[in-house]
């Protein structure tokens, strides 16, 4: 599997860890935002979204590489969802066409389902965005 760099976009900058232990990754996602639940992977045939929480993930996406222009930022963001710690398939890995390509992602990550919160990547660079419930 390869990864991509992660962009996060929706860190809690009030948040405080209370006491010096670590906190289960439950928790420190809770803290940090959704955008930590999820990393850029492939399986060999597709690269996504791995959602390492508990819960599922609404995302906008875009991609500010030139290779993929379906999912290209200066056209706006992708929406889509991942389950609880599953993958959600994102394009098509072109393997060793892809050799020497980096895809550079950008999104932001809300908690809840479908229907209960709807992402938006307001800006790429550095990436922010919002959930509207």
């Amino acid at each position: 599997m390869r990864d991509s760099q992660v962009h996060l976009v929706d860190i809690d900058k009030d948040a405080k860890a209370t006491d010096k232990s670590s906190p289960p990754n439950a928790q420190i996602a809770a803290q940090l935002g959704a955008s930590t639940c999820l990393t850029v992977e492939s399986d060999g045939r597709h690269w996504g979204f791995r959602n390492r929480c508990g819960y599922t993930v609404q995302f906008a996406y875009c991609t500010m590489d030139a290779g993929a222009q379906l999912s290209s930022c200066k056209d706006g963001a992708v929406a889509g969802s991942v389950p609880a710690n599953g993958f959600g398939v994102l394009m098509a890995d072109e393997g060793l066409k892809e050799a020497n390509i980096t895809h550079d992602f950008r999104w932001v990550a809300c908690q809840g389902g479908t229907g209960e919160v709807v992402p938006r990547l307001d800006q790429t660079d550095p990436p922010t965005g919002r959930c509207v419930r």
